[in-house]
């Protein structure tokens, strides 16, 4: 009977009581809870780090031949082993070089076409002395000499102003060759890096 009459006249610091417990415990699940919640995270990024490192070795001789293959200007046979096996970062400065080999391409077949129509204007020997200083001008990248000396070849020729135009354009063909060579070295040796970090990382499962 004490006890009810004690409980009764003390049910207010009763509740009190009731109620720090209860955030206690409230507060005490809440810390619970986000610890057990962080290990999962912990648990989910460590196994899907990895799945990844697995892959990573896994693809890692594939990815290792397209490198070589980028390496070796070899575009036309890496463009879809590039898009499956590495990032979009990497895809995009792939494509971007594979398109600017696709105008070299142009350039060359533009060269050869024009070097045929020289083949056909003179001599073997004429020709061959030709060549051979277009061989000391592209080592050189100064093409006025042979410029100079097809002008003097055309000098006689009833159709003077429209073959000096085409050695113009060839001269300029020449020019853009050697800037889409350039472009193409400078551009595929900066990716083959770039796709050799990006092994690196795979392997480590970082990627």
């Amino acid at each position: 009977m004490n006890w009810i009459e004690w409980i009764n006249e003390n049910n207010g610091f009763l509740m009190v009581i009731i109620t720090l417990v209860y955030v206690i415990a409230t507060v005490l699940i809440c810390i619970f809870n986000a610890k057990s919640a962080k290990a999962s995270r912990d648990q989910i990024t460590a196994s899907q780090k990895q799945q990844d490192q697995n892959a990573g070795l896994q693809l890692y001789s594939m990815r290792k031949d397209v490198v070589n293959k980028v390496g070796n200007h070899q575009f036309g046979d890496a463009f879809w082993d590039v898009q499956l096996l590495f990032d979009e970062k990497i895809s995009e400065d792939f494509s971007e070089i594979e398109a600017e080999a696709r105008r070299l391409e142009a350039l060359q077949m533009k060269e050869r076409l024009f070097d045929c129509q020289l083949s056909a204007l003179f001599s073997k020997q004429h020709k061959s002395s030709i060549d051979t200083q277009l061989i000391i001008a592209k080592t050189q990248k100064d093409y006025s000499t042979v410029k100079n000396q097809l002008y003097r070849c055309f000098a006689g020729h009833e159709n003077r102003g429209a073959l000096e135009k085409e050695v113009d354009e060839f001269i300029e063909t020449l020019e853009q060759e050697d800037s889409s060579k350039d472009f193409i070295d400078n551009r595929a040796y900066a990716l083959v890096q770039e796709m050799k970090t990006f092994i690196q990382d795979s392997v480590k499962g970082d990627k």
